[in-house]
Formats: C-alpha cells, sequence, structure tokens
C-alpha cells in the first residue's frame, strides 16, 4: 500500500512538472487528502499518547506516595514489635521475680507453721507446768521442798532452778512468738511486693495489647494500601501497553512518512539531474534568513521531542509565532508544496547547483508547485503541522540529496 501511494506520488508531481497539469491536479488532491488523514491520525495519536503519559505520570507519582506511606507503616509495625518485644521481656522478668517471691512465700508460710506450731507445744508445756502447780498445794509442796532440802543453801538453789526453767520457758515462748512476728512482717513485705508486681504486669500487658490493637490496625491499612498498589500497577501496565500500542502505530505512520521522504528525494534528485522541463540557473549572492527568530533546535542528532528516539534532526528550528511569515532565503523554483505527514503543510524550492531547501510545519502555503520565487518572496506561514509539539519554522537544506546544516549557508 504504502508503495503503491508513493509511486502515485512521484507520478503526480513528475506529471506536474512535465506541464500535464490536468491529470495531476487531481492525483496531487487525492494525495494530499490522504496525506491529511495520515496528518490527522498522527495528531491524534500523540495527543492520545500526551493523555496517556500524563495519566501515566500521575499513576506512578500516585504509585510512590503508596509505596512510602507502606514503608512508613512497616516501620510504625517493626517499632511496635520491637516495643511489644520490650514489654514481653520486662512481663517475662516480672514473672520470674513473682514466681521468686511466691516461692519464698511458700517456705515462710511453711516455717510460720512451724513456728507456730513450736509455739503451741511450749505453750501447752508451759500451761501443763503451771496448772500442775496449780491443783498441788503449794504450802505442801514447800515443806517438802524444805525438808528435802540438806540446807538452806539447797533451798536457794531449787527455788532458783524452778524461777530459771519457768523464766526459760517463757523466754522460748517470747523467742518464738517474735520470730513469727518477723516471718509474717516478712510474708506482708513479700505479698506486697508480689502486688506491686501484679499490677505491673497488667499494666504492661495493657500496653502490650494496645499495641496489638495499633499494630493490627496498621497491618490493616498497609493491606488496603497494597492492594491500592497492585490495583495501581496494573492500570500502570495497561497503560504502558497502550502507549506501546500507539507507538507502534505512530512508528507504522512515520515508516510511510520515511518512504513518502524517500520520494521526495527522488523528487528533487530528479529536478538536479534536469528532468523538470528545464534546470534551474543556480542563483547567485547569498542566503537570508527566512524568519528573523532564534534558533530552539539546531542540526543534528537528538532526542526526538515526540517519538522521544534518538536520531539525526535533519533541519534548523526557529522559535516563531503561529502566522509569522516564511521567506525563501534564495531565488529558486518550487518543486513542492503541500502535506507530508511528517513535514505538514510544506515547501521543496530548488535553488539550482543540486541545492534544494525545505520549509516545514506551516499553518498556510503561498506558492504553488512550478512557481518561481525570488529571494525574500513570502512563500508560507509559520505553523504546527505533521510531526509538531507546537509553532515553530523547520528548515532543511540539501545539497545532491544530501542533509546539510543550514546555518552552513545562512551566514
Amino acid at each position: 500500500m504504502i508503495r503503491r501511494r508513493s509511486f502515485a506520488l512521484i507520478l503526480t508531481i513528475v506529471f506536474s512538472l512535465n506541464s500535464s497539469v490536468a491529470l495531476a491536479s487531481t492525483s496531487v488532491d487525492e494525495k494530499k487528502e490522504q496525506q491529511k488523514v495520515n496528518e490527522s491520525k498522527i495528531g491524534k495519536l500523540n495527543e492520545e499518547n500526551g493523555n496517556l503519559q500524563k495519566e501515566k505520570n500521575s499513576v506512578e507519582k500516585e504509585l510512590e506516595g503508596l509505596t512510602t506511606s507502606i514503608m512508613e507503616k512497616t516501620n510504625v509495625i517493626n517499632e511496635k514489635d520491637k516495643n511489644i518485644k520490650n514489654i514481653e521481656d520486662n512481663v517475662s522478668v516480672l514473672q520470674n521475680k513473682v514466681s521468686s517471691i511466691e516461692s519464698e512465700l511458700s517456705e515462710l508460710k511453711n516455717s510460720i507453721e512451724s513456728k507456730e506450731k513450736e509455739y503451741e507445744e511450749k505453750e501447752e508445756l508451759l500451761g501443763e507446768r503451771l496448772r500442775a502447780i496449780y491443783k498441788s498445794n503449794i504450802y505442801n509442796q514447800l515443806v517438802v521442798v524444805l525438808i528435802e532440802s540438806e540446807n538452806f543453801s539447797d533451798l536457794i538453789t531449787t527455788f532458783t532452778n524452778i524461777r530459771k526453767m519457768v523464766t526459760y520457758d517463757k523466754s522460748l515462748m517470747d523467742e518464738t512468738e517474735n520470730l513469727k512476728k518477723e516471718l509474717q512482717q516478712s510474708e506482708e513485705k513479700l505479698k506486697s511486693d508480689k502486688s506491686d508486681l501484679d499490677n505491673k504486669k497488667l499494666e504492661l500487658n495493657s500496653s502490650k495489647e494496645s499495641l496489638m490493637n495499633e499494630k493490627k490496625k496498621l497491618e490493616s491499612a498497609r493491606e488496603e494500601l497494597k492492594l491500592m498498589e497492585n490495583k495501581k500497577e496494573a492500570k500502570n501496565n495497561s497503560l504502558s501497553t497502550s502507549q506501546k500500542q500507539i507507538q507502534s502505530q505512530i512508528y507504522e505512520l512515520e515508516v510511510m512518512n520515511d518512504s513518502i521522504q524517500k520520494e521526495i528525494n527522488n523528487i528533487i534528485n530528479t529536478a538536479n539531474n534536469g528532468s523538470n522541463g528545464g534546470q534551474v540557473t543556480p542563483s547567485t549572492g547569498g542566503w537570508i534568513y527566512p524568519v528573523n527568530d532564534s534558533i530552539t533546535s539546531p542540526f543534528g542528532y537528538r532526542t526526538h521531542p515526540v517519538t522521544g528516539e534518538q536520531k539525526l534532526h535533519t533541519g534548523t528550528d526557529f522559535g516563531s509565532a503561529m502566522g509569522t511569515p516564511v521567506k525563501a532565503v534564495k531565488d529558486g523554483k518550487v518543486i513542492f508544496a503541500g502535506v507530508n505527514a511528517g513535514y505538514g503543510n510544506c515547501v521543496i524550492i530548488d535553488h539550482g547547483g543540486g541545492i534544494q531547501t525545505l520549509y516545514a510545519h506551516n499553518s498556510e502555503l503561498n506558492v504553488s508547485e512550478g512557481q518561481t520565487v525570488k529571494q525574500g518572496q513570502v512563500v508560507s506561514k509559520v505553523g504546527s503541522t505533521g510531526m509538531s509539539t507546537g509553532p515553530h519554522l523547520h528548515l532543511e537544506f540539501r545539497v545532491n540529496g544530501d542533509f546539510k546544516d543550514p546555518m552552513s549557508y545562512l551566514k
């Protein structure tokens, strides 16, 4: 299809250059119409690709935000885990202390019970002695002691021994009672310590439970963010796929444009070989600037502003406003004035001597094919047709079919 269209374009332009105007006019109009369709398709595809890129940038920005939020929540969760672990360690330490206190309490309880039993036994023994003395006739007992005592010294000794025995029993009971009280005091202190530790355990367990609840909420929020992240990634992948499809379509149209470009080169070569019904006589004098505006993109390799590919920029771009008049850089003959998908509305002028100039992306054309123009004559007006990102003039110089830097001539 591309070859048939390109071949038709060659025939149309060659026939027009050979003055077969009536036949060429219809063919050129049809080809221009097809080129306008292609140009419209490329424009829509570029617009769609641009919209997809904007949406993709937005999605990627959201993804960055989601990833950051997920990381932040993960860090907080990890911090909660550390706090929970610390609490569990503290609870474990407290539990060990409680267990130790409970063991001491058990031993104290046994000691207290033992002392109570000992006290009761001594109390019972002392009671029995006192009851025995009470039941017996104290005077008779004294008479017996007096009779049995050999002398007064024995009597004193006997009474002293009785007193010592009673005092000793009483001291043992007092000692046992005091020890029991000390043990009970120790027991109370241990119980108080155990109560404090139990309260601390309750506080820590309460803090742990609170942290666990916070952690669960954070994990739930993180899962929601991950679900959103997965959806955004799927959306981003879908956008990337759509972009690839659009870029593939743009590439196919560019292939068509390249084919048309080759045909334009053939037209130029035909003009250079004198097949246009009379070779153009090279004009004398210097070359002038087509517009009085600054250069926005020079001749040479660059990243294409539309396709993003690294390729040769075959001309020089001037940052002119929409509708700025474009002048012929030198005398010559118009060998093409029409639409090209890549160049949009463009004009090619043959200056003789194998040199042609091309003016692209125009909003309107002011000359026609076969017309002779003078240096400084307005041939078109600046626009943004074809593969363009905004109003500007794209100027090309071709010498014997090869691209040359326009600034080597415009001095």
